[in-house]
């Protein structure tokens, strides 16, 4: 069918007068693809879908109906009919065969009874020839007869012929090259036979299945191992993290403590040492507060306390260092870490010092204080029964160099010792 389609495009082509590189120029398909479809060759085509799309343009450019030329190409191709010899051909073969057989046969019959008019002019018997020849009395028999196709193969035949007409004194090279056409006639029979069994019976071989070239180098070896590879990594791939979700999602973290370590680590802030023992009691702020108004800072106050101990949270918002003393005991002195909340009590007091009171956000005896100060300011505040206490640090007195008068240091003087070794 497709060599029917490019016969129906190229015929055409001619009758239009037109030529391949003008078809090419008007419809920007390639030469060779032009030649293909003409040829039915479409196999040679990249892609089946290339080969309608071709087809359609080509049949269209030349006036043709593209439709039906692409119908015509999904119509199945009918089953070759059976080869039907010719009743005269078969009758003519048999015949040529039967002269062949025949002329074989003559020319066998005529070397045997030139072999055996030979021994019987020389009047040898063959028990004489079997004697001086060592050939058995039953191949001697079988050459005069002619019956060299009894012999169980031609060599032999053909040896033993040779061996018994050097005997007799006869020309050996004629009579071996009479041989040689009974054996070409025979050689044409066994040819002719079997051709004419070849056309005589039917094929039955199934038709090979050939697939275009593209598609053959799609569903080769290679991609198919390499898919099935590519689908494994992938079913592998979306396995695994389904299971680390899970694991993930029934998975608990127990909280954990701060490390002890990390709690101990020296401050590089400087430690501020009070120079008086009794903290100075600063402003405590009033009971009452105001509501504040637009652009005013709130400064949280507190009430004198009135239960029996001091409650107090510390929240932790940055890493900084800080002390706190309980009742004059000191429970912590370290560097706290982000996101610790660290409650104490007390009967009397607890002070706080910190280097950051940015970091640490207050709550006293329930009240949200918020945090301790600005950020890198260093902070110490005592909490007790009657409020918030701000020490004040005394000022260490410095020396005036001018004022200071240099003294003279004594010079050690030199003493002579005797010299013992004179007396």
């Amino acid at each position: 069918m497709n060599k029917i389609v490019g016969k129906k495009l190229k015929e055409s082509r001619i009758s239009q007068s037109l030529s391949i590189e003008e078809i090419s120029e008007k419809t920007f398909i390639r030469k060779h693809f032009l030649i293909a479809l003409e040829e039915g060759n479409f196999s040679s085509l990249p892609s089946a879908a290339q080969v309608r799309g071709y087809l359609r343009s080509y049949a269209d450019y030349l006036g043709l109906d593209s439709d039906e030329i692409l119908d015509s190409l999904k119509q199945k191709p009918e089953p070759p009919s059976p080869i039907s010899l010719d009743e005269n051909l078969e009758t003519q073969e048999k015949t040529n065969i039967l002269d062949k057989t025949k002329k074989m046969e003559e020319i066998f019959r005529e070397i045997g009874g030139g072999i055996k008019k030979r021994r019987e002019l020389l009047g040898l018997t063959l028990e004489e020839i079997e004697i001086h020849t060592h050939i058995q009395i039953n191949y001697l028999q079988m050459v005069e007869s002619g019956s060299f196709s009894s012999f169980p193969s031609p060599t032999q035949a053909r040896g033993m012929l040779g061996n018994y007409a050097n005997f007799l004194d006869m020309d050996k090279h004629a009579v071996m090259l009479r041989f040689a056409d009974a054996l070409q006639a025979t050689l044409d029979v066994e040819i002719k036979s079997e051709k004419f069994e070849e056309i005589a019976k039917p094929s039955s071989e199934k038709r090979k299945i050939t697939l275009p070239l593209w598609l053959r180098n799609i569903l080769s070896a290679d991609t198919f191992v390499f898919g099935i590879l590519g689908i494994a990594t992938i079913i592998f791939s979306i396995w695994g993290i389904g299971r680390v979700i899970d694991i993930q999602a029934n998975t608990v973290i127990p909280p954990t403590a701060p490390a002890l370590s990390k709690l101990l680590l020296p401050s590089e802030t400087p430690e501020i040492i009070p120079t008086s023992s009794e903290p100075v009691v600063g402003n405590i702020a009033p009971i009452n507060t105001v509501a504040p108004e637009d652009d005013e800072t709130i400064d949280p106050t507190l009430q004198p306390f009135q239960g029996e101990n001091i409650e107090l949270n510390v929240i932790v918002r940055e890493r900084t260092f800080l002390r706190v003393t309980v009742d004059g005991k000191i429970e912590f002195d370290g560097r706290v870490i982000p996101g610790s909340n660290l409650p104490y009590t007390a009967n009397q007091k607890i002070e706080l010092l910190t280097g950051n009171g940015a970091a640490l956000q207050i709550f006293f005896n329930g009240t949200d204080l918020g945090p301790l100060g600005i950020p890198g300011e260093v902070v110490n505040v005592v909490y007790s029964r009657q409020g918030i206490i701000l020490p004040t640090p005394t000022i260490t007195p410095t020396l005036n160099p001018d004022l200071i008068t240099p003294e003279l240091t004594p010079t050690p003087t030199f003493t002579p010792t005797p010299n013992l070794g004179e007396n």
